[in-house]
């Protein structure tokens, strides 16, 4: 497993998000209650966008079908038997890194 630099702390709060591609992967990064949470940015249902959906709290709706998740745990919370890809993420001197 490797850290990579996904943005700045700064960035990551005053946006919500972060979305970057890192090995041919899209990985979605959210600031929500106070801490980052990453995944893999493709809903298990038809690999839509997750993390470009709308955030309540720490649900988030895939904007394709409407799936939603809560990112702190990746557990689907409108079909029980989906999840997200949870990935690690750390904050350190102000950048965000992300565990791939």
């Amino acid at each position: 497993m490797t850290l990579h630099e996904v943005g700045s702390e700064i960035d990551l709060k005053n946006n919500g998000r972060i979305i970057i591609e890192i090995n041919d992967k899209s990985v979605a990064v959210i600031y929500a209650e106070g801490k980052a949470h990453a995944f893999e940015n493709h809903c298990p249902h038809k690999g839509g966008p997750v993390g470009e959906g709308d955030i309540e709290d720490c649900i988030i709706t895939c904007p394709l079908h409407g799936w939603q998740f809560d990112v702190r745990t990746g557990e689907g919370t409108s079909m029980p038997n989906s999840k997200l890809k949870i990935l690690a993420v750390k904050i350190q001197d102000g950048k965000v890194f992300v565990e791939i």
